[in-house]
Formats: C-alpha cells, sequence, structure tokens
C-alpha cells in the first residue's frame, strides 16, 4: 500500500482559547489556558468541577438557524469538521 498524503488548503480552529487560527496561535504564545470552572452544566453530582468549554460559541455563525435548533453542544464539533470537509479545508489525496 503506498504512501497517503494530505493536501491543507486552508486552515481554521474553534477551540477553548479561541475561534478563530489567529485568536487560537495568539492564546498559545501567550500561554493562555482554556481550562476554568464548567458552566454549561450543573456539576454538583461529579467530582471535577473544570474543564476547558468553549465560550461564547455561535452556532448562527457556521449554520443556518433550522440546523442549528436540530442540534446540541456535543453535536457541534462533529458539524464544524462537516463544514470543513464541504469547503475543502482538508483534502485527502492517495
Amino acid at each position: 500500500m503506498g504512501k497517503k498524503r494530505v493536501v491543507i488548503t486552508g486552515m481554521g480552529a474553534i477551540t477553548p482559547i479561541g475561534k478563530n487560527l489567529i485568536e487560537y496561535t495568539s492564546a498559545l504564545k501567550n500561554g493562555l489556558s482554556g481550562c476554568e470552572e464548567i458552566k454549561s452544566f450543573d456539576t454538583t453530582k461529579f467530582k471535577t468541577k473544570f474543564a476547558c468549554e468553549v465560550k461564547s460559541y455561535d452556532p448562527l455563525d457556521y449554520f443556518d438557524r433550522k440546523e442549528s435548533r436540530k442540534m446540541d453542544i456535543f453535536f457541534y464539533n462533529f458539524q464544524i469538521e462537516l463544514l470543513c470537509v464541504k469547503r475543502k479545508t482538508v483534502l485527502w489525496m492517495k
């Protein structure tokens, strides 16, 4: 089997320390952490009280209103990956 290649035609990032590549790389260079107290759900029944959550994420920045209402917060990551493939951000080649 031959080697597989990946061609990157663009880059993006939606992370706890930045919603785009510029914010993300700036936060990395400045040593910022995305880890803080969990705010997206009640943690009283859990030992762990901190995590790296994506803050101020608005699905309407990426999807239309009808599509965004069908999703929950844990499904957004998968949808964003599909969006990148759709926009040909990453192309897989043989």
